[in-house]
């Protein structure tokens, strides 16, 4: 399945586009957590993990992408922050005294 995955879906795990990585990655994490619950016992799952092409399939998206898309959102955040820091400061409240 993993081979399939890797194969044919390619982009599915590329973070240049956070808002469809994420989407990605929601529904792969989703598939992953129905998949496990139908183990039949923690044994099960636990060795279902530490399958290679499981443990693969996890590294694709925590160690190789994940990372570039903290990027890209960080980046995002910190424009958006710098942009409002930015605007002046409305001069039409220059000089007014708070009352308290």
């Amino acid at each position: 399945m993993v081979a399939l995955l890797f194969r044919n879906l390619k982009g599915i795990f590329l973070a240049g586009s956070p808002d469809v990585f994420h989407r990605n990655y929601t529904a792969s994490m989703q598939f992953v957590a129905d998949f496990e619950q139908l183990a039949w016992s923690q044994r099960h799952v636990a060795h279902l993990r530490a399958q290679p092409s499981m443990v693969e399939f996890m590294a694709k998206w925590t160690t190789q992408q994940l990372p570039i898309y903290y990027q890209i959102r960080f980046k995002e955040i910190a424009t958006a922050l710098e942009d409002v820091l930015a605007r002046p400061q409305p001069s039409d409240l220059t000089g007014v005294t708070s009352a308290f």
